[in-house]
């Protein structure tokens, strides 16, 4: 995984990958919905489907505090799979994004790696409409990434928008509630 790291700094345009947007309406500024949702817990929010595992614990990997740029961490998920996670950008009450490789889920074998990200957008009345991108590198050694712009094709409508779309809108539906606890102050 360590030769991987390096190839992880470089990561291709969005539209050179297999992409997946969902969004969420938030009844609150973007300011506090930032303010909320900023180090919240990955298993607090990631609570999984039938088909993608829940995270069920995150352990640091290096001495930057999450979520700062450039934090790393392990990510455990309920089926006994990891993967390795980097903060790529957080811009408060505006953006984060993040990376994700050194998948051990079988169903992520034929990605090289993920890249997420969040965008808090005024949505008028003091509501934020949050939105959610994934975007996927397939190793072009497996299907369906051998196939290039077609494998991304088939892999966005096979995976990302049968599989991985449900997850997402599951998860911003759980992180729309976090945001609105009083508690998660």
């Amino acid at each position: 995984m360590v030769g991987e790291d390096e190839e992880q700094l470089r990561l291709l345009p969005t539209d050179k990958l297999a992409s997946h947007e969902e969004q969420v309406a938030i009844p609150l500024p973007p300011e506090e919905v930032y303010a909320r949702l900023n180090g919240a817990s990955l298993e607090s929010v990631l609570r999984g489907t039938d088909r993608i595992p829940a995270v069920v614990s995150t352990k640091p990997l290096n001495d930057i505090v999450f979520p700062n740029r450039g934090a790393r961490r392990r990510v455990m998920l309920a089926d006994n799979s990891t993967a390795v996670e980097e903060v790529i950008e957080n811009t408060p009450n505006e953006y984060f994004s993040y990376k994700v490789w050194g998948y051990t889920l079988a169903a992520a074998r034929p990605i090289k790696y993920g890249k997420g990200e969040f965008w808090y957008l005024p949505a008028g009345k003091g509501q934020t409409t949050l939105r959610w991108r994934y975007s996927f590198k397939l190793r072009g050694s497996r299907f369906p990434g051998v196939l290039g712009p077609f494998g991304r094709f088939l892999f966005t409508k096979v995976f990302l928008d049968r599989t991985y779309a449900p997850f997402m809108k599951s998860s911003l539906e759980t992180i729309r509630r976090y945001a609105l606890q009083s508690d998660a102050r």
